[in-house]
């Protein structure tokens, strides 16, 4: 298929001082998806991508992207719009906006090929290494510098984020707006090379991030502090005959403090462990990805989930495995299928509490296409 670019336009500052392009890129697909306990549903997504690149006779590049995405997907107030900035040199390169974190810069994901509706990739014991990105909920600008010298990239990384969200609910917590003020900052490295005749990959990150929520009409009674950090690893093997294996590895510490000095009796303070490994075959025109994974999760506070509220300790367990199928049906079209599934496990202590246990799983098949 001829690939058709809607809009491309250079510029020329006089005397070859800069150079700027301007591309539109495009995806759509159609099919259909489904899910426990809901019937199968018609798919339709839609993309659209304006690239802005450019040079200068000095050494500096820089470049923007604005990612429309579906606007019509997204909740009240969000217009599905994504972007981020960048400039580079010699001194390494500086990017603001939608992007990742450097933990997540740093670490690979298990997840292998695609799907329409991304359910290998979606299912309970599925992360993608997100780190604490987005650590007010509403997700904010990230600024991350990367540098790299040989098969070696050291990235740092910091967010400030906040927003508000109307309640809703009965109690007198959720009546008034909540107020989010966050920040989250990371460090993250990654190597790549060749050992012996095997493509190898080990990333290594930390990232941390604080969060605070004031509560209805401000009272400092319904203050919540939330802090986090997570440490985790990442480790990839290309065979160079069509295989290819990712590992992860994170170790993940949550707190929340409620009340007037944010360090009251409500106090739950959570310790997950994840552990993911994936698998991919590529020949000719297909592509195989199989992933699974598994967080475990001890929770020690007060437990929320019971009618007599107690202060316990429980266990929370979320895994499962993840499947895509991409087959190439020429330029630019592609056949995609997924299914994802996994349980959701929680061990409930309080004085009445009882263990619950949620199966969840959810396909699509379909067909993609890029522009």
């Amino acid at each position: 298929m001829k690939r058709l670019v809607l809009a491309t336009t250079s510029l020329v500052v006089a005397g070859g001082m800069a150079a700027a392009d301007v591309s539109v890129t495009g995806s759509a697909e159609l099919g259909v998806s489904g899910e426990k306990g809901m019937d199968a549903k018609l798919h339709r997504d839609i993309r659209v991508k304006f690239g802005l690149s450019g040079a200068t006779d000095t050494g500096l590049s820089f470049g923007a992207s604005a990612d429309f995405h579906n606007a019509g997907k997204y909740r009240a107030g969000d217009d599905g719009t994504e972007g981020a900035v960048h400039i580079s040199g010699a001194f390494g390169t500086l990017t603001l906006g939608n992007t990742d974190g450097a933990f997540d810069k740093a670490l690979t994901e298990v997840g292998s090929a695609t799907a329409i509706a991304d359910d290998h990739t979606s299912h309970p014991g599925y992360s993608g290494n997100s780190g604490h990105d987005g650590f007010s909920s509403h997700g904010g600008a990230i600024l991350r510098y990367d540098y790299s010298i040989g098969g070696v990239t050291a990235s740092v990384s910091a967010e400030q984020t906040e927003g508000d969200m109307t309640g809703g609910g009965t109690g007198t917590a959720f009546t008034a707006d909540t107020d989010y003020d966050g920040s989250a900052f990371g460090v993250g490295v990654a190597w790549s090379g060749d050992v012996g005749g095997i493509g190898m990959g080990v990333g290594l990150g930390y990232q941390s991030g604080k969060r605070m929520d004031t509560g209805a009409l401000e009272a400092v009674t319904d203050d919540e502090k939330h802090t986090g950090s997570i440490l985790g690893v990442s480790i990839s093997a290309d065979m160079g005959n069509g295989f290819s294996i990712v590992g992860n590895y994170t170790n993940d510490t949550y707190k929340t403090s409620i009340g007037a000095a944010n360090a009251g009796d409500d106090d739950t303070i959570s310790k997950s462990t994840y552990t993911a490994v994936g698998i991919a075959y590529t020949v000719d025109n297909l592509t195989i990805g199989v992933n699974a994974g598994r967080t475990t999760t001890k929770v020690d506070g007060f437990d929320t989930a019971s009618t007599v509220e107690t202060f316990a300790t429980r266990t929370e367990t979320n895994s499962g495995a993840g499947l895509a199928v991409v087959y190439g049906l020429g330029e630019g079209v592609a056949f995609q299928a997924g299914f994802g599934s996994g349980t959701e496990k929680r061990d409930f202590l309080a004085a009445d509490g009882t263990d619950t246990n949620v199966k969840k799983n959810s396909w699509s098949a379909g067909l993609a296409f890029s522009f």
